[in-house]
């Protein structure tokens, strides 16, 4: 399939599996069948964009609305997540261009985010970041480096607030 068919194909799958009168776990199936990997449980709320099937969404793990993974690298979210509302996982990294377009070449870096983790609305997540497992991530908050399992982050850039029990 050329470029194309694969982008036509993308955004009739994303408006389908958009659409709020889709229970969440019929959107689960119906990107299942487009190549996701996707747990047993897990549940996708309406209003989210996958730029590409190159995810794995762990068991029992909730997207809420609008979640936008731009997938152009590896996106895996562990089992027992909690992904808030508008959250970006953006893996497009730019490469520094000349002065007529500083936007150089682009690349996909993965984003990772552990089994159990918590991201509150409104957070994006930078290319290549790591979240370790049982962390939190409060909401609005712009993760730009790893965080270390079972720790609290805010901020922008988001910083470690406290460890976690």
């Amino acid at each position: 399939m050329n470029e194309e068919a694969r982008r036509i194909v993308r955004d009739a799958v994303n408006a389908v599996s958009g659409m709020w009168l889709l229970p969440d776990m019929t959107r689960a199936k119906l990107l299942r069948l487009w190549g996701m990997e996707i747990g047993d449980g897990a549940r996708i709320s309406s209003g989210c964009f996958f730029g590409g099937t190159d995810v794995k969404i762990g068991s029992w793990t909730y997207l809420n609305q609008g979640v936008h993974v731009d997938n152009n690298g590896r996106v895996e979210i562990g089992d027992f997540c909690t992904i808030g509302m508008n959250v970006l996982l953006a893996t497009s990294h730019h490469q520094l261009g000349p002065s007529h377009r500083r936007a150089g070449p682009i690349d996909g870096r993965p984003v990772t985010i552990g089994d159990g983790c918590w991201i509150g609305g409104n957070v994006s997540i930078m290319p290549g970041v790591t979240v370790g497992p049982g962390c939190v991530v409060a909401a609005g908050s712009v993760v730009t480096g790893d965080c270390e399992p079972d720790c609290l982050y805010a901020g922008a850039p988001a910083e470690l607030k406290r460890r976690l029990d």
